[in-house]
């Protein structure tokens, strides 16, 4: 019987193993240490050192690595109550102890370590009813059994602990199907499995089992593709192929699975060009994938802490961050710090924050926001023991709530999504910030979610199902922008914040959505689901006649919000559009700009919360606000600066779609 989520394995997927390639790839990152990807996974470096080396040593080339500084990394890590950390400075923990000693046992040196104390540490980890804690701050799992009993059974001190009541924790997570969860009463898992299973294997317990039953459910995780999945509802990929296949293999039941199709089933994972593996066959190695890899250079120069910067004011919130004003404590630069929310992550960094700061990587531009360093705050009680991250950007003064931009990022799709995104310079720099939703391009396969761009510029293709999108998309954003820049407020604002809302008010202003404007349409997954006004005119100009004067640029919004993606014109079109070869000529303004000596997020929030980081978020500027005061004086003389910055906008939008 086979699973029935799956996958598709390519024809022209990877045969056979491309060991030397992969050797090189955990090799380069030893190169690559310098990168944001390798900063933040400095929680998990042990770990990741550990799986580094034992793939190394699988491909016989583990003399490439400097024992030396792996072994000083490692003792580095060991902490005065005798437990391992992630890296120095992080506190200690149950799996990074294990890997540290599994680490000290592949070079066959535990000898150099506080062995006395490494047990003393798990032994005051394990709780009453045998169950272990990770750490200090007391969070129960299988998991954690499992690291404590391979680590004592490597220094083969297994009974400095209560063996009994250990097995008898592991025994009451065993579920009617045969499988174990991560605590008694959670549903049977994969990981789960293996580390219970290595519990009772290393304790001479598996004899109290029905091995047949689990093995049977073990079986049943392959699929079709050949793959394992970890539960009946997910996708295979490598990393549960893993866990089962070695769960088998414990059980002596791995013949039970077609392993000829498992083997193709990894193969297909493979990178070719550099190396590698993807969880599942045509996936890029992502977030996870990098998590696991990217850690291994043990000399790295660690983290630094974010308390160099003084916080002085938050200044914006999202889904997925806080944003504070902050000032470098020794040069007294002033720059933007944004917290990365982890509170609801369960497996490691943030995969939005991984995005953003790898198209950040790639995209070097005077128009896109600078990120100038990663750090993070230690681990502790409130934060569950675990660091928080921060993202470390130049600081932008203003925000495009009444001003145009809109830029294309050469690597990305979905980055235009509102207003607040664009930001502005004391000096009149356009700037874009906040890539979390951004994703890479991919012309020889384009299947994107369509969850991205904030609802009131999300273009018609994606609130109809489109998942092969293209760049079109930030150019219907532009035309939103745009036109909010005279209008003051956003043109197409759904008080419903539903889908359905949001396509009757583009319908209203731009005209039904049909075959006849848009040949294809019909196509999309949601055109028959959502109910299309009819007999709507188009009335872009007619609507926003009477905001902006300018016949010029009326006609480019109206063709930056045609419904038409494939007709909607593009940014080299738009970029020479008679609007911006028009008199008065786009001018910089950084001579107005630059006599303003606050930020506007500072001036805009309540006086009460000045002068120092408050907890509640301040009020958001927004473009539907009262114009007056100082947003009056921002705006002021707003023609000319309009072209200045749909020229930067707009130029840079070519750079990508070229």
């Amino acid at each position: 019987m086979f699973a029935l989520k799956d996958v598709i394995i390519k024809e022209s997927a990877p045969k056979e193993l491309l060991l030397e390639k992969h050797c090189d790839f955990l090799q380069q990152f030893q190169q690559k240490k310098n990168e944001f990807e390798y900063i933040f996974a400095e929680p998990f470096r042990m770990s990741g050192v550990f799986w580094c080396l034992a793939a190394l040593d699988i491909g016989n080339s583990l003399d490439k690595v400097n024992a030396k500084d792996v072994i000083e990394f490692v003792l580095s890590c060991q902490h005065s109550n005798g437990g391992f950390s992630s890296s120095v400075d992080n506190d200690p923990h149950l799996l990074h102890t294990l890997s540290a000693v599994q680490i000290l046992t592949l070079y066959n040196c535990t000898n150099l370590m506080n062995i006395d104390g490494v047990v003393e540490y798990v032994k005051k980890l394990q709780q009453e009813d045998g169950s272990f804690a990770g750490d200090e701050w007391g969070e129960i799992d299988s998991r954690f059994s499992f690291c404590a009993v391979a680590t004592l059974s490597l220094l083969n001190r297994l009974n400095d602990i209560d063996v009994r009541k250990a097995v008898g924790f592991v025994l009451k997570c065993r579920n009617f199907d045969g499988g174990f969860g991560t605590r008694p009463g959670s549903e049977s898992h994969a990981g789960q499995v293996y580390c219970c299973v290595g519990v009772l294997a290393m304790t001479k317990h598996l004899n109290t089992i029905d091995v047949d039953q689990l093995a049977w459910w073990l079986a049943e995780r392959q699929c079709k593709s050949g793959g394992l999945n970890g539960r009946p509802e997910k996708l295979p990929d490598v990393c549960y192929s893993w866990w089962v296949l070695a769960s088998l293999k414990i059980l002596g039941r791995h013949e039970w699975i077609d392993k000829k199709c498992l083997r193709e089933f990894i193969l297909a994972c493979q990178e070719e060009e550099n190396g590698g593996f993807s969880d599942r066959p045509g996936d890029e190695i992502g977030g996870r994938e990098y998590n696991g890899i990217t850690k291994f250079d043990c000399t790295f120069p660690y983290i630094a802490d974010v308390n160099k910067y003084e916080k002085i004011i938050k200044i914006g919130q999202g889904t997925f961050g806080e944003v504070f004003k902050a000032r470098d404590r020794k040069t007294g630069k002033i720059v933007a710090l944004k917290k990365i929310l982890m509170e609801n992550e369960k497996e490691g960094f943030p995969i939005t924050a991984i995005r953003e700061i790898r198209i950040l990587q790639k995209v070097r531009h005077q128009n896109v926001t600078e990120l100038l360093e990663v750090c993070r705050s230690k681990a502790s009680s409130y934060n569950r023991g675990r660091s928080t991250f921060y993202l470390v950007f130049a600081f932008c003064e203003h925000d495009l709530a009444g001003l145009l931009s809109n830029v294309h990022v050469k690597f990305s799709l979905g980055e235009i999504k509102e207003a607040a995104n664009v930001l502005i310079t004391k000096s009149g720099v356009l700037k874009l910030a906040d890539f979390g939703l951004a994703r890479p391009l991919n012309k020889q396969n384009p299947r994107y979610t369509n969850r991205v761009v904030t609802l009131w510029y999300r273009p018609p293709e994606l609130l109809l199902g489109d998942r092969k999108y293209t760049t079109a998309i930030d150019i219907w954003g532009a035309g939103c922008i745009m036109a909010e820049m005279w209008t003051r407020s956003p043109i197409m604002q759904a008080s419903g914040n539903t889908e359905q809302h949001q396509i009757m008010l583009i319908s209203q202003l731009c005209g039904s959505i049909t075959p006849t404007v848009w040949p294809g349409v019909e196509h999309l997954p949601l055109f028959h689901m959502l109910k299309l006004p009819v007999d709507q005119k188009r009335r872009v100009k007619e609507r926003l006649k009477p905001y902006i004067r300018d016949a010029q640029a009326l006609d480019l919004i109206d063709a930056l919000l045609t419904l038409d993606p494939t007709k909607r014109i593009d940014a080299d079109r738009a970029l020479n559009h008679q609007f911006f070869w028009q008199d008065p000529m786009p001018v910089p303004l950084h001579r107005m700009l630059s006599q303003h000596t606050t930020s506007m997020f500072e001036y805009l929030a309540p006086v009460r919360r000045r002068g120092g980081v408050q907890n509640n978020a301040p009020v958001q500027p927004t473009s539907h606000m009262r114009m007056e005061s100082y947003q009056d004086r921002i705006i002021e003389n707003c023609n000319k600066g309009t072209g200045y910055y749909a020229v930067s906008f707009l130029g840079w939008i070519t750079l990508r779609e070229g």
